[in-house]
């Protein structure tokens, strides 16, 4: 077996292929926001095809992630005459798909015709009981009711982004693959904090330079310039900054060689900036996990020598980025003084919303209503049926998935996860294992139980039909479990060249001229 050679060059922060991002989303937003209407619907099928075509499937999935991610609030979506966005394409009265349908279903045929990676997930035995559940789900539906808006609307946020989620492995087949994705999407957390900035300071994107009407507006009570008495709660990216925290965190913990430590540091705490100054609740506690975790197993897996460099490259670039975010303006001064505040509240999360006039919205209104209908099915649910549909409620996560698929979707999504995290724990006990990969897997364990968080108190993460904002989720759900399954092969290769190259020095110390297996040749 060949020793392991590190799969990325690591001698620039940028790529060849980060400046070709960067070229595709400036002619993107050029395409949408300054041309004609057919030209754009032209320029979408064009990327389709392109797509379909390359055989670098990693670029165009990072590209569709930011599109979907919509950093700074560049093709946010709006209503289907806005000229202004990324198109529609209609197929008669009332039917229309968007490029997100169109990209998905591209991706479904392209991985038909792509060969069956030799890695896939690592928990594929739990995967296949959450597909057959699925079909369950589904066949019940049609026999409770499902008009076609709600077969329309189930293909488009369930059936497309779920078949994606099943396939993405085919177009991120190693680790490899998956780095250089990620190292596409990482410059454009930069983006998203400077239209954090711009968004609460403004209560616009930075779009609106561009355009105007609705779809400009970042939050109606972002408007703190002009004097609201509000806090501001937009989260810019927030998918993209979510699944950027924890693979960053990974990657440093495990100190990889594929990025300077520097970099990711800085992207950490962007990430967490973006999130604090959004003063959204369940993500800050999520976040603040995440980030709790990544310090300490930073100073458990590295060298002395390293700890202390990085605990005070940690301060320092907090100290500096807080203090120009403090004085760059009153008005962000103010929104980190709210937030703050809003932080200091965190039982609302239980006891009532704010957002809702104060009362207890979770606790007398939203969840009794699910379980109300949770109790009429209480073994299976009321799937995707018109009925079931109508009670749908994504802000509390847990109930809305009783009232979905029963008691039986919260057994097999927890049999899901705990396949998925007692693999994560075997490898991290394995003989020759390092330190820093094992706290890598332990980040990856924590990050899951954190998005359980946010998942219960703010905006449903996981199940089947997860509402609003469900073409985000599911990419970045894809694309984050497809790189825990990255980082799980890369590992248990290396531990077996590691292993491999261990039992050869003691059997077989002298190899061909006589010189003993060197350092340079070991893992």
């Amino acid at each position: 077996m060949a020793i392991y050679r590190e799969p990325v060059s690591t001698n620039k922060i940028l790529s060849k292929e980060n400046y070709g991002i960067f070229a595709l989303f400036i002619i993107t937003a050029v395409v949408v926001y300054l041309l004609p209407k057919t030209i754009s619907q032209a320029y979408f099928i064009l990327l389709l095809l392109i797509f379909y075509q390359s055989k670098k499937s990693y670029f165009w999935i990072a590209f569709f992630f930011i599109l979907v991610s919509q950093p700074a609030g560049f093709f946010t979506g709006s209503t289907a005459s806005d000229m202004q966005r990324i198109p529609m394409y209609s197929f008669g009265k009332g039917f229309s798909f968007s490029f997100y349908d169109l990209f998905f279903m591209t991706s479904i045929v392209k991985a038909i015709f792509t060969p069956q990676p030799k890695y896939s997930y690592f928990f594929k035995s739990s995967l296949k009981v959450l597909v057959i559940y699925g079909i369950v789900l589904l066949i019940n539906s049609f026999s409770l009711g499902m008009s076609l808006p709600s077969m329309i609307l189930i293909g488009r946020t369930t059936f497309f982004p779920f078949l994606f989620f099943l396939i993405i492995p085919r177009f991120i087949p190693d680790y490899s693959h998956f780095i250089k994705l990620f190292r596409l999407l990482l410059p454009f957390i930069i983006l998203s904090f400077i239209g954090q900035v711009y968004e609460i300071s403004y209560g616009k994107y930075i779009i609106s330079i561009f355009k105007s009407g609705p779809s400009t507006i970042a939050s109606t009570g972002a408007a703190l310039a002009e004097g609201s008495e509000d806090v501001s709660r937009v989260f810019d990216a927030s998918f993209l900054n979510t699944f950027s925290l924890i693979v960053s965190g990974i990657l440093l913990i495990r100190g990889d060689r594929n990025f300077k430590p520097l970099f990711l540091i800085v992207i950490i705490f962007l990430n967490f900036l973006i999130c604090f100054t959004s003063a959204t609740r369940g993500p800050f506690l999520t976040f603040s996990v995440i980030m709790f975790t990544i310090v300490i197993y930073i100073f458990f897996s590295s060298g002395w020598r390293l700890q202390y460099f990085r605990y005070f490259m940690f301060a320092f670039i907090l100290l500096i980025v807080g203090k120009i975010a403090l004085n760059s303006a009153d008005v962000l001064n103010t929104q980190i003084e709210r937030s703050s505040e809003r932080f200091g509240t965190i039982e609302i999360l239980f006891s009532g919303d704010a957002s809702l006039k104060g009362e207890n919205a979770r606790t007398e209104r939203r969840i009794p209503r699910l379980l109300k209908k949770f109790n009429e099915s209480p073994i299976i649910g009321w799937g995707f049926s018109d009925e079931g549909i109508e009670y749908q409620d994504g802000h509390v996560g847990f109930h809305n998935m009783l009232r979905e698929g029963g008691i039986l979707e919260i057994a097999v999504f927890l049999l899901f996860f705990f396949q998925m995290i007692s693999r994560m724990n075997k490898i991290s006990k394995r003989p020759g294992i390092l330190l820093s990969e094992r706290n890598g897997f332990r980040l990856a364990i924590v990050s899951i139980f954190a998005l359980m968080i946010t998942h219960a108190t703010s905006a449903q993460y996981f199940g089947y039909f997860v509402g609003f904002e469900s073409n985000e989720k599911w990419v970045m759900l894809s694309l984050l479990f497809v790189g825990f399954s990255a980082f799980y092969h890369q590992t248990n290769l290396e531990i077996n060249n590691r292993l491999t190259a261990r039992y050869n020095e003691n059997n077989n110390p002298v190899r061909g001229n006589g010189n003993p297996l060197t350092r340079r040749n070991r893992v």
